[in-house]
């Protein structure tokens, strides 16, 4: 998922309207991506956390499709002339988001708290552990590893190829 190019929410943008601009995620922990806008390069100064289950993070194309309009971030805005040209050259052979990512229906997926699983811990990934159910939220379950601190609680989808039946 790394340097994966989305469209994401232009939080560095004055207008009256809702705008976007291409961010590329620079890591993972969870649902959570670290973001860095296009244009900013190496200067990690702007970079923001997001949850990808928001609805402002879209695969490249939807502005497009949507009606919806680039814009560059205020801070970066006067870095080139060209934003398109640029745009052009950095997205050819990206990769992102799939175009159905947020179209999910929450299966009966019949999990419930308390309930025990083995799961591939998503920061470790050569660990598959017990772990507890701690809280369910619609597709996302809350999981926590048994034995080990609330720090390494984790989310992931109901339908997560990392979570398993015990045994």
């Amino acid at each position: 998922m790394k340097g994966m190019k989305v469209e994401v929410l232009n939080s560095d943008a004055v207008l009256p309207s809702r705008v976007y601009w291409i961010a590329s995620v620079i890591q993972t922990a969870g649902y959570r991506v670290l973001l860095r806008y296009e244009g900013f390069e190496n200067d990690a100064s702007h970079d923001f956390w997001c949850n990808l289950g928001t609805v402002d993070v879209h695969p490249i194309g939807w502005c497009a499709i949507n009606s919806k309009i680039l814009v560059p971030p205020r801070t970066i805005h006067a870095k080139f002339t060209d934003w398109k040209g640029y745009l052009m050259k950095r997205l050819v052979g990206s990769r992102t988001l799939p175009v159905d990512f947020h179209i999910k229906d929450c299966p009966n997926h019949g999990f419930k708290v308390g309930m025990k699983l083995e799961a591939v811990d998503l920061m470790e990934p050569r660990l598959i552990c017990v772990a507890t159910v701690k809280r369910v939220v619609h597709r996302l379950l809350s999981i926590h590893f048994d034995g080990w601190d609330n720090e390494y609680d984790q989310w992931v989808d109901c339908e997560s190829p990392d979570i398993y039946p015990v045994g």
